[in-house]
């Protein structure tokens, strides 16, 4: 049936069948409240992915988009840290 309905990617995480499905069929009352979000979705991330590939938008992007963030994420924790520790070694001298 995925293979009917969707030509998803094999290298892609996050979208299957099961996934994209609720975006048709609207399974629950609660699947109307919000056009992007017809069921449960774990992340931001995910949306985004599921709505870019139905409408046919290129899913690389989000991928890199997200690979960025999380990198960006680590960068700012390891500069503060840093930043403390030279605080920390500053008021000591």
């Amino acid at each position: 049936m995925e293979n009917l309905c969707f030509s998803i990617p094999e290298d892609t995480a996050y979208l299957s069948f099961r996934s994209l499905i609720p975006f048709f069929i609207r399974p629950k009352k609660e699947s109307y409240v919000d056009c992007k979000k017809p069921g449960k979705t774990g992340s931001e991330y995910q949306t985004l992915l599921y709505n870019s590939f139905l409408l046919g938008l290129d899913i690389n992007l989000v991928e890199k988009k997200y690979k960025l963030r999380k990198e960006q994420g680590v960068s700012e924790i390891i500069f503060v840290l840093w930043l403390k520790h030279f605080i920390h070694r500053a008021l000591l001298v």
